[in-house]
């Protein structure tokens, strides 16, 4: 299996990926009249996105997508970049202001011996993990959970995460889920 193309936030000038997410309404390319599709094994959902944060609030600032039927739409009143292999779209220099409302967990600074080659690193693989409540597209608190997390990979010490049973199909099945999931709990 693959890692996956992480969401990417720009806070404070500094660029984190997005590990965890505890809401509802980051944008998909469904919000822009697009279906999604996979042609790359390292973006099974078929896009990834980059949100910037500005005087506290979370604006949609870059896309790319692979559609299906290759049909991509404006964003914002701006036209896509079209790739051809693969074919992709992207989306460069849109602001549209997000309405999430949630909490997001952004890392950065890669701990190497705790990357997985599958899904999305999970939070315990950064140094550093910032938690973000957002209402309605506006950043309201930032609580460091690095703390948190290093405890979490002090732990788990240089074993990478794993399924518990790998002959259990289902603790198998259970696993990829996880890694391809952004929910958390702290």
């Amino acid at each position: 299996m693959t890692a996956q193309m992480p969401d990417v936030v720009r806070y404070k000038d500094e660029e984190y990926v997005l590990v965890g997410v505890k809401g509802h309404g980051l944008f998909s390319p469904k919000d822009f009249g697009m279906t999604p599709v996979s042609v790359l094994t390292s973006c099974y959902r078929g896009y990834w996105t980059e949100y910037t944060c500005v005087d506290d609030a979370l604006w949609l600032t870059e896309m790319t997508v692979s559609s299906q039927g290759n049909r991509y739409n404006e964003i914002g009143g701006v036209q896509p970049m079209v790739e051809r292999v693969p074919p992709t779209a992207r989306y460069e220099g849109i602001r549209v202001a997000s309405r999430f409302a949630g909490r997001l967990l952004i890392s950065r600074n890669l701990v190497q011996d705790q990357y997985v080659h599958m899904g999305f690193q999970k939070p315990a693989a950064y140094k550093t993990v910032i938690e973000l409540v957002v209402e309605e597209g506006k950043v309201v608190d930032e609580i460091d959970r690095s703390a948190v997390y290093a405890e979490i990979r002090k732990k788990l010490g240089d074993k990478r995460d794993a399924p518990n049973d790998p002959a259990d199909e289902n603790d198998v099945k259970q696993w990829i889920a996880e890694r391809f999931s952004l929910d958390y709990e702290i």
